[in-house]
C-alpha cells in the first residue's frame, strides 16, 4: 500500500511531479526561457521568409475593336468569345515553354484570370505569380502567344479571301470569253442578215420610205442625245486623268470613267447618217425608189451584248485591283507576323509588328460585308511593388508559436522527467514517502548555522513521532555514500540529546572501509569477542560528547550483520539507552545491513538533494523494504534554498 495514501486516507489521485517546484523551477530558467522565445522568434521569421508565399499580380489589357468598311462598328458579344480563346492549352503550353516555367498546364491556367470590363471590349488579362517579374512576365507573354495566333488566323481569313478572289477572276475571265465568243458569232450574224436583206429588198412606195426615214431620224435624235452624255463623259475622263497625274485620285476612277465613254460612244458611233437619210427623203417624195438594207435584227443583240462585255472588263479591272491589295497585304502581314514572333524581338519590335499587322489586316478584313476585327494592347503588364495575398506572417507567426512550444515542451519535459529531486513536494510526489525533513547546505559549522540547526530539529521532531516510545531502534540510510547520511546520524543525535533522551550512535562498517588499529574498541571486538562486554565497545565522540559505537578496528565480514550476535548486541544497547541511531551501510549495489533492518523499529531515507537520481533512490527503497526495513519518510539533504520549503512537512 502506497505510505502517503494509507497514512492520509485520502482517494485523491496524486501527481506524479510537485506543481510548485515545476513552476519554480521553469521561472528560475528564465534566462533558457528567454533565448526560446528568441530563437523561436528568429526561427518564425526565418520560416515565414523561406516558406511563406507572397502572391503578385499583374495584368496586360486587350482592346478588340470590330471593323465595318475601314470603320469602327457597334461593339457586340464577340468580346465574350476570347474568354475561352485565351486560356487554351496551345497558348499556355506556349507560354509555359518560352518562360521556362516548372509548373503544369492546370496550375499555369489557375494563376491566369480573363475578364471582361463591364459595357466595354476591354480584355483584362491577369496573372498571379510568387514571383512579381514572372508575374509580369506571365501575363505579357500569355497575350503576345495569344495575339500572334489570333494574327496567324486573321492571316489564314485573309489567304481564304485571296484564293477566292483568284476563283472570282477566272470565273470573270471565262465570262469575257464567252462574251467574246459570242459577239464575233453575233457580228457573223448580222453581216449574213444585211446581205440577205439588200439580195431580197423590194420596192416599196417613196411616202412609206420616207416615213421610214423620219423614224430613224428619231432614233437618230436618241442617239444625239447619247453624243451629250458621251461628251460630258469626256469632258470627265479628262478631268479624272488630270486628277490622278497629280494623285488625288485612284487609277481605277480613271478607268471605270473611260469604260463609260466607250459605253456612251456605241450609242453615238451613228449620228453621222442623218444627213444621207435627209437626202434620201427628199428624192424619194414624188417618186419612187429601191430604198438601202435596213439594219438587221440581230444588230440590237450585238449592241447589248458589247455592252454587257464593257460591264465586265470593268469588273475584271476592279477585282484584279483587290485581288492585287489583298495579295499584297498577305505577304506583308506574313513577313510582320515572321517578326513577332521571333523569340529575341524587343518589346518595341513587338508593338511596331502588331500595328503593322492591325493595320495590314484591318484594311483588308474590313473590305467584307461582315468587316473585320483588330486587337490593340492598352498597356502592357508592369511587375507589382507589393504583393496582393501574403502568407509570411501566418508562416512566420505559425513557426514561431511551434517553436516556441517545442522548447518549451522540451523544457517543461526536461523538467517533468528530471532525474533528481529538488524539493520536499518533489520527493514526496515521485518517491511516494512522506518527507520529514530539509536540510539545506551547511554554510558554516557550530551554531551560527541557524537554519540548519532549526531543520535538524524539526527533522528530529518528526523522526520520533513516526518512530514513538523509549527503547526504540532508528536506522539512517542511504543509496550510495557521499549523501550526508552521517552527518543527518550526528545531528539527530545532539537534537534528541538536548532534548534529554538517552541516545546511543551505531555506526555500521560500510564495506571497503579502511581501519585503523588505532581504532577505540568497537563493533568488530564485540564479534570477535563475545566475551566483551558491550560497555568496553562503547567510548564518547569528543566532537559532540555522545557515546557511539564504533565499527572497531578490524574489518568487520558484512554478512555478520544479519546474524543473531547482531540482535543480541542491539537488545543489550536498548536496554541502557532510549534511542539508539544506526547509520546504515549504503544500500547499493547491495544492502549489507542484513538482521539490522529488521530489527529497527524504523528507518529515514537520506536523499542528496539535486543529485541522488530518482531511480537510484526508488531501487534503495524497494531494497530497504525487501530486507525487513520499515521506511518511515525520506530527508532531503543539501537542499537549495530555492526549493527547500517547497512542499508540505510530515507535520506532527
Amino acid at each position: 500500500m502506497d505510505p502517503v495514501a494509507s497514512k492520509s486516507g485520502s482517494d485523491s489521485v496524486e501527481l506524479p511531479f510537485h506543481p510548485g517546484t515545476l513552476a519554480r523551477a521553469l521561472a528560475s530558467r528564465w534566462l533558457t526561457i528567454l533565448l526560446i522565445v528568441c530563437l523561436a522568434a528568429a526561427g518564425g521569421v526565418a520560416a515565414g521568409r523561406f516558406l511563406g508565399k507572397r502572391t503578385y499580380e499583374s495584368g496586360t489589357l486587350l482592346h478588340y475593336r470590330p471593323l465595318s468598311s475601314g470603320r469602327p462598328s457597334t461593339p457586340d458579344a464577340t468580346i465574350l468569345s476570347f474568354l475561352n480563346q485565351v486560356k487554351i492549352p496551345l497558348n499556355l503550353d506556349e507560354t509555359r515553354r518560352r518562360l521556362e516555367l516548372p509548373v503544369s498546364l492546370a496550375g499555369l491556367g489557375a494563376a491566369i484570370d480573363i475578364k471582361v470590363a463591364k459595357n466595354t471590349t476591354v480584355l483584362d488579362l491577369r496573372a498571379t505569380w510568387t514571383d512579381p517579374d514572372t508575374a509580369a512576365a506571365i501575363a505579357n507573354t500569355l497575350a503576345d502567344v495569344f495575339l500572334a495566333n489570333w494574327f496567324d488566323s486573321q492571316i489564314d481569313e485573309v489567304g481564304r479571301m485571296h484564293k477566292k478572289a483568284l476563283e472570282e477572276g477566272q470565273t470573270l475571265q471565262v465570262q469575257a470569253d464567252a462574251l467574246a465568243k459570242t459577239i464575233s458569232e453575233v457580228e457573223d450574224r448580222v453581216k449574213r442578215e444585211i446581205t440577205d436583206q439588200e439580195r431580197d429588198v423590194k420596192r416599196i412606195h417613196p411616202s412609206d420610205r420616207a416615213n421610214r426615214l423620219r423614224a430613224e431620224i428619231q432614233e437618230d435624235r436618241a442617239a444625239r442625245a447619247s453624243g451629250a452624255n458621251l461628251d460630258a463623259a469626256q469632258k470627265e475622263l479628262d478631268r479624272l486623268k488630270t486628277l490622278a497625274a497629280q494623285e488625288y485620285v485612284s487609277q481605277s476612277q480613271v478607268e471605270r470613267a473611260q469604260a463609260l465613254v466607250d459605253r456612251e460612244k456605241v450609242f453615238a458611233q451613228d449620228s453621222d447618217r442623218i444627213q444621207q437619210w435627209k437626202k434620201q427623203i427628199e428624192a424619194a417624195e414624188g417618186q419612187a425608189y429601191t430604198p438601202q438594207a435596213t439594219a438587221s435584227p440581230s444588230a440590237f443583240l450585238l449592241q447589248a451584248t458589247r455592252l454587257r462585255a464593257i460591264d465586265l472588263a470593268n469588273q475584271q479591272v476592279a477585282q484584279a485591283e483587290t485581288r492585287d491589295r489583298i495579295e499584297g497585304g498577305l505577304q506583308e502581314a506574313r513577313s510582320a507576323l515572321e517578326s513577332y514572333r521571333k523569340p529575341d524581338a524587343t518589346p518595341e519590335s513587338r508593338r511596331q509588328s502588331r500595328i503593322a499587322l492591325n493595320g495590314l489586316l484591318s484594311r483588308v478584313l474590313a473590305t467584307r460585308p461582315e468587316g473585320g476585327m483588330e486587337f490593340e494592347v492598352v498597356a502592357e503588364a508592369v511587375p507589382p511593388t507589393l504583393p496582393v495575398k501574403s502568407t509570411r506572417k501566418l508562416v512566420g507567426a505559425a513557426a514561431g508559436v511551434g517553436l516556441l512550444a517545442l522548447g518549451l515542451l522540451a523544457l517543461l519535459a526536461s523538467e517533468l522527467f528530471r532525474r533528481t529531486l529538488r524539493s520536499p513536494g518533489d520527493a514526496k510526489a515521485r518517491l511516494r514517502f512522506p518527507v520529514l525533513g530539509s536540510l539545506p547546505v551547511a554554510k558554516s559549522t557550530g551554531p551560527t548555522n541557524v537554519a540548519l540547526d532549526e531543520a535538524i530539529r524539526t527533522l528530529a521532531r518528526h523522526v520520533r513521532r513516526e518512530v514513538p516510545g523509549w527503547g526504540v531502534r532508528i536506522g539512517v540510510a542511504s543509496a550510495s555514500h557521499g549523501e550526508g547520511r552521517t552527518r543527518i546520524v550526528r545531528g539527530l543525535a545532539a537534537c534528541l540529546a538536548k532534548r534529554g533522551e538517552r541516545v546511543l550512535r551505531v555506526d555500521l562498517p560500510a564495506p571497503g572501509a579502511v581501519l585503523s588499529i588505532d581504532e577505540p574498541c568497537g563493533l568488530s571486538d564485540l564479534f570477535m569477542d563475545e566475551s566483551l562486554p558491550l560497555s568496553h565497545a562503547i567510548h564518547v565522540d569528543p566532537a559532540d560528547g555522545l557515546p557511539v559505537l564504533g565499527p572497531g578496528r578490524m574489518e568487520l565480514e558484512p554478512d555478520l550483520l544479519g546474524t543473531r550476535r547482531m540482535g543480541w548486541i542491539l537488545d543489550e544497547a536498548v536496554a541502557a539507552h532510549d534511542v539508539i541511531l544506526l547509520d546504515l551501510p549504503p544500500m547499493l549495489p547491495r544492502s549489507d545491513a542484513g538482521l539490522a533492518l529488521s530489527k529497527c523499529d524504523g528507518v529515514v531515507f537520506v536523499v542528496l538533494a539535486d543529485s541522488t537520481p530518482v531511480d537510484v533512490a526508488r531501487r534503495a527503497l524497494r531494497v530497504l523494504e525487501d530486507d525487513g526495513g520499515k521506511v518511515v519518510g525520506v530527508v532531503l539533504n543539501r537542499a537549495s534554498e530555492r526549493y527547500r520549503n517547497l512542499g508540505t512537512l510530515e507535520d506532527a
